[in-house]
């Protein structure tokens, strides 16, 4: 694999940091590769520091079909991974010529399994990333930039209870 997309569209910030575990052990598991990640904004100002991931490609809200639509004619991918399955974007995905194409992240959730451990387990079980990723990806943190790291909390806040 040269180039991987991961398509996030859920629209929230608690979906992108979901989704970080299998982004960044797809990105372990095939180091060679360069990782898009297509989402919307504010989220994916979260992942524009992180070394693994090469391109965040920011989606227009209301527009999502045609953000992947776009992308889609714009460049070319090896894989295609997506957790969206509304609006035919998946039909999209499995049209665009890539060669593997995984676009329901969602599928048959255990109860009592988290959903991004969820996401790596199917990606595992597409071999698609690696044992090592797995277990590596289960961290969703994201990278600090230089200017956070010194960020200070006021320590005189009042307590609520």
């Amino acid at each position: 694999m040269k180039r991987i997309l991961f398509i996030e569209l859920l629209g929230g910030i608690g979906d992108l940091i979901i989704a970080l575990p299998a982004i960044k052990a797809l990105a372990l598991s095939h180091p060679q590769a360069r990782i898009a990640v297509l989402t919307f904004p504010p989220g994916g100002e979260l992942l524009q520091s992180d070394r693994h991931i090469h391109e965040v490609i920011f989606a227009q809200r209301g527009a999502a079909r045609q953000s992947v639509e776009q992308i889609l004619i714009q460049q070319n991918f090896d894989l295609i991974v997506s957790d969206v399955n509304y609006d035919g974007i998946a039909e999209l995905i499995h049209n665009s010529g890539a060669k593997r194409t995984v676009t329901n992240l969602w599928r048959n959730p255990p109860d009592n399994q988290l959903i991004s451990d969820r996401f790596c387990q199917i990606l595992y079980e597409e071999g698609l990333i690696a044992t090592a990723g797995l277990r590596h990806g289960r961290s969703p943190l994201a990278p600090l930039i230089r200017g956070e790291r010194h960020l200070s909390f006021p320590t005189n806040r009042k307590r609520l209870f």
